[in-house]
């Protein structure tokens, strides 16, 4: 059941106690009616006997007006749990959302991460080479040639 579905829900539940207080209320004007009635016939027991319903039909109102009010009590806790609930619905989608950012974030960096240790190894295979040839050229007698010139693409990588 949606947020507000579950508010429908409880404002037809008011309405409801509502028709059932107004129909509680009409049933005591003409017990009330009655009442005078067999009191100005004289007919005391009668008179009794309809203020004994009179009563309860006056508790049934009262009960009817609780549960009014209980039931608007209910639509108002009810109308701030919905907000309640459509509000942590936005904050777990924008989570979501934010976690798959980070998970492609996170994805990328991994990319990067292995992209650098395959530069490093390559540079220390290329290294290793170097000092190989060197070593062979010395022992050919031959003087090692000097090192090249740093290439700009060298140079930016100090500053990365």
């Amino acid at each position: 059941m949606t947020p507000k579905e579950f508010v429908a829900n409880l404002l037809a539940e008011v309405k409801l106690a509502e028709k059932r207080l107004e129909k509680a209320r009409e049933r005591l004007a003409p017990q009330a009616e009655r009442i005078k009635a067999a009191l100005r016939a004289g007919d005391r027991a009668a008179a009794e006997k309809l203020a004994l319903a009179y009563e309860q039909a006056k508790d049934d109102a009262a009960r009817a007006e609780a549960d009014v009010a209980r039931a608007k009590e209910e639509l108002d806790e009810g109308k701030r749990k919905a907000s309640d609930a459509e509000r942590n619905a936005r904050t777990l989608r924008t989570a979501q959302a934010l976690g798959g950012a980070l998970g492609a974030f996170g994805e990328a960096m991994g990319t990067v991460d292995a992209a650098e240790d395959m530069l490093r190894r390559l540079e220390e295979e290329a290294a290793l080479s170097e000092a190989r040839a060197d070593l062979a050229l010395e022992a050919a007698g031959e003087p090692p040639p000097p090192p090249p010139p740093p290439r700009p693409e060298d140079l930016l990588k100090e500053f990365e």
